[in-house]
């Protein structure tokens, strides 16, 4: 597995609570576990989510460690932040920041990128900082013309059930829903990922396939060309993931 880390204090974004419920300031935060399978072996993914200690941006923290490994020494972190609003009477995410560190191949050379939605020029701002002479300085990407949802793809679940749109499609028997991800890793993200355009945005697809036994409802994420397979429970929370072309299967760990 590529390895990729961030070096962010937690603490200044999330509650100082651990598990789930609130802490003592009121905010509240969950974290979950999941077995991540992909072609170099198996690992364990920690997700973290909950609302930042001075505001009431929505905060996604990703962390893969090694199967049996210290959640301090993680082997990838990453942090996606985006703040609550309305989109024509829609609720939604709207992307803010990302910060992402990254080192090739257990390289011990640190590839930076940090994100930041600049509103006033309907773009996104981003810094690098690596090795690599073209993964240096700063550069201003436009967001695609038009509107609507946009999600950081460490995001995807959260941001897509804060529209409503799992529910209603279940209600239906039948829904899709299309709106733009954001590489929150990008540029390195596409030296990882098989067949992924070198873009930023992705415009993408999200099917209401069936409902299983046991509660779980399958939802089919097309992305560039290619499919991933999620199983939500009935609060809409991830139990499975599967992106077959990229040989990546996560699944939830028994509480």
């Amino acid at each position: 597995m590529k390895i990729l880390t961030i070096l962010i204090i937690l603490s200044v974004l999330l509650a100082c609570s651990s598990g789930g419920g609130n802490s003592k300031s009121g905010i509240s935060r969950t974290r979950k576990y999941y077995e991540l399978t992909d072609h170099s072996g198996k690992f364990t993914m920690i997700r973290e989510t909950g609302k930042a200690k001075k505001s009431n941006d929505f905060v996604a923290v990703t962390t893969i460690v090694p199967l049996e490994g210290d959640e301090k020494k993680p082997l990838e972190k990453s942090i996606t932040i985006s703040t609550p609003g309305m989109l024509n009477k829609i609720p939604v995410y709207r992307p803010r920041i990302s910060n992402y560190f990254i080192w090739f191949d257990d390289s011990k050379e640190k590839y930076f990128t940090k994100m930041s939605v600049n509103i006033a020029t309907r773009s996104i701002d981003v810094s690098m900082k690596s090795p690599e002479e073209k993964w240096n300085g700063k550069r201003s990407i436009p967001f695609p013309e038009g509107s609507g949802v946009f999600c950081f793809f460490n995001q995807i679940i959260e941001c897509v059930k804060r529209t409503n749109f799992f529910q209603e499609a279940i209600k239906q028997g039948d829904g899709n829903m299309n709106f733009h991800i954001i590489w929150d890793g990008y540029p390195y993200v596409q030296e990882q990922l098989l067949g992924i355009p070198d873009r930023i945005f992705e415009p993408v697809t999200l099917v209401y396939e069936k409902s299983e036994k046991k509660d779980l409802y399958q939802f089919t994420l097309k992305v560039a060309g290619q499919v991933i397979f999620y199983f939500l429970d009935k609060n809409f929370n991830l139990v499975k993931q599967f992106w077959t072309t990229q040989g990546v299967s996560i699944i939830k760990k028994v509480d």
